[in-house]
């Protein structure tokens, strides 16, 4: 099968470039737009196609002679943005399918909860994901849609120097997933007709809440490094200046609220069940050389 990844630099999209270019039953190809960054970051066996998403023709090209196309795409921290690589992206992405015949779309979206998207003044992130689903889910292309819990992945972000930064506290227990075991289901849904035309939610098999799981990381990866809490009034006042801890408060927020239930029964049974601990996920980094960054 040959497949195509956009967004392969990414944070959570170089666990799935990595662990497809060692599938020898794939052909992997990655569209990106910065070639050195590529190079350095990603797997020496994929093949590079360079673009935006907004040329047409190179886009054209990179989805040319594949089977399917995986989106790791993002969102940006305000919706006054003028491109939305993920909603928009993704649009353009089903129209140049189209144009040269690509068959089937793979997504990586977010958590969907019953009922949240109906509470007042859902959040306007969470709308944009749930009508981009349901645009992949309609364009008449095979697709899949994951929706995740949050990954490892994040925990070293809250690592900044000699710090490890603390989220606000919640009692909200999170099931997180290395960006490993999410990779090795998304491997197993290219070669599994039961992920045809279906969500599956990824979530890792161990509750922790957030500031329990940072501390676990940190134990594990840089002991040393100083614990710090984040009040959410600091975040809060930061967010109104600034877009990025809006953002991240919201994310936050969003999840105590509504991420606490393990809902990814149906997605093991099919897809395969997580394997890692976050010590195991921490082990990891020196092996792979893959400090988190966005």
């Amino acid at each position: 099968m040959r497949v195509c990844i956009i967004g392969a630099t990414g944070m959570l999209g170089r666990p799935v470039a990595r662990r497809l270019a060692d599938d020898p039953s794939l052909s992997v190809r990655a569209f990106v737009r910065d070639e050195h960054r590529a190079r350095k970051l990603l797997p020496k066996s994929l093949e590079l196609r360079l673009g935006d998403l907004r040329d047409e023709r190179a886009l054209d090209a990179a989805l040319d002679g594949v089977d399917a196309v995986y989106l790791n795409l993002n969102t940006p921290f305000s919706p006054k943005a003028k491109f939305d690589p993920d909603r928009d992206g993704t649009r353009l992405v089903i129209e140049s399918a189209k144009r040269v015949g690509v068959q089937r779309i793979l997504r990586l979206s977010a958590l969907e909860v019953p009922g949240a998207a109906t509470q007042p003044n859902p959040w306007w992130a969470l709308r944009r994901k749930a009508d981009t689903d349901r645009l992949v889910a309609t364009c008449g292309l095979t697709w899949t849609i994951f929706r995740p819990t949050w990954f490892m992945e994040s925990l070293a972000l809250f690592i900044a120097g000699p710090l490890c930064i603390l989220p606000p506290a919640s009692s909200t227990a999170l099931y997180w997933i290395s960006g490993a075991d999410y990779a090795d289901q998304v491997a197993s849904a290219l070669c599994n007709e039961d992920s045809h035309d279906t969500h599956f939610v990824c979530q890792g098999t161990e509750a922790v809440p957030m500031r329990a799981a940072a501390m676990r990381f940190r134990r594990a990866f840089r002991r040393w490094a100083l614990p710090a809490p984040a009040p959410r009034i600091g975040m809060a006042l930061a967010g109104l200046a600034m877009s990025k801890p809006r953002y991240f408060l919201d994310l936050i927020d969003y999840t105590n609220r509504f991420a606490g239930d393990l809902l990814a029964q149906q997605t093991w049974k099919i897809l395969g069940e997580p394997k890692e601990t976050i010590e195991d996920y921490a082990r990891s980094i020196a092996q792979t050389g893959d400090f988190p960054r966005k």
